[in-house]
């Protein structure tokens, strides 16, 4: 009974250890993770300096309603949100620290391939002072959810990415285009809003196994949703896109897309449009460049269930 009663023991003890070993390295994650309050009499230099000495994982949380002058490099993992809906206007001029990156136009966002898998969440960002509202740059796995993003050049830009998740997103009057992905792959675009874009709702080059659902996209002056270059394995469906010249513009190598269930309504004929007034005015347009695609099997584009 007593052998019995020493090993219960050391097993108890034994379990004690593995507990606190294990507390311990938690509250190290937790020690290491810390929590910066932004305040909107904070510059933009000094924000920047917090931003380039914090560590992966850190949570930038703006607490004020209206910042200005507001330009960033996010150069680290980390979290951007605001529970405030903070209202963030761009920076008209290239910051210092984009300049030392040799960066040639302003923004208010911009993710570098060092800043993967970080969160913006709940900013209202105006851009009609910049190039761009956001920007990821080589970044993968970049979420961007709740945000409302106005103005500039392109609202958002992703080039060269792969993992990207744009998320119930307000994106609207950009000079060109809401939302431009170029070289991106395996990301999802869906629940956003993007309208009153001089060019495009979602204009992609070069996109392979994406998912755009469940967008509303209307009043572009150029398509609402328009693909070029190549296309690969993607799934855009469940989309409502009205009011645009074109629905969708495909204009793409294509190669084992799926475009379904997809409503393209009351498309209007434009005299104005970039392409002439005939080619407007359509639920889906193929481009001169569309072509069925030899890669994959099968290769053909697939389109079914949509309402035009």
């Amino acid at each position: 009974m007593n052998k019995f009663a020493n090993i219960l023991f050391i097993c108890l003890v034994a379990l004690f250890a593995v507990s606190s070993v294990s507390a311990a390295e938690n509250d190290t994650d937790i020690l290491m993770s810390s929590n910066y309050q932004i305040s909107s009499n904070t510059s933009n230099d000094d924000i920047q300096v917090i931003l380039d000495n914090a560590q992966d994982g850190d949570t930038f949380e703006f607490t004020d309603k209206e910042y200005k002058n507001i330009s960033l490099v996010v150069d680290r993992k980390v979290n951007i949100i605001s529970k405030e809906k903070s209202v963030i206007y761009t920076s008209s001029q290239i910051s210092d620290k984009a300049k030392s990156l040799n960066m040639d136009n302003s923004f208010g966002f911009y993710f570098t391939s060092n800043s993967c898998g970080s969160i913006l969440l709940g900013i209202k960002l105006i851009a009609s002072n910049g190039d761009y509202g956001i920007v990821a740059d080589s970044a993968d796995n970049i979420t961007i959810k709740n945000c409302v993003i106005t103005g500039g050049k392109d609202c958002v830009f992703v080039n060269n990415s792969d993992g990207i998740k744009l998320l119930n997103n307000n994106i609207s009057k950009a000079k060109e285009n809401g939302l431009k992905i170029n070289n991106v792959s395996n990301s999802l675009i869906s629940k956003n809003t993007m309208s009153y874009n001089g060019r495009s709702g979602i204009e992609t080059s070069n996109i392979y196994y994406c998912n755009i659902t469940n967008n509303t996209v209307h009043h572009n002056k150029f398509n609402g949703i328009s693909l070029f270059n190549k296309s690969m394995g993607n799934k855009i469906k469940f989309n409502l896109a009205y009011d645009n010249p074109n629905g969708i513009y495909i204009n793409s190598q294509s190669s084992n897309d799926v475009i379904n269930s997809n409503t393209f309504t009351k498309n209007r004929r434009d005299t104005d449009y970039e392409l002439g007034a005939f080619e407007s005015g359509n639920g889906l347009l193929f481009g001169a460049d569309f072509r069925t695609s030899k890669e994959g099997n099968p290769s053909r584009l697939e389109v079914k269930y949509n309402v035009l």
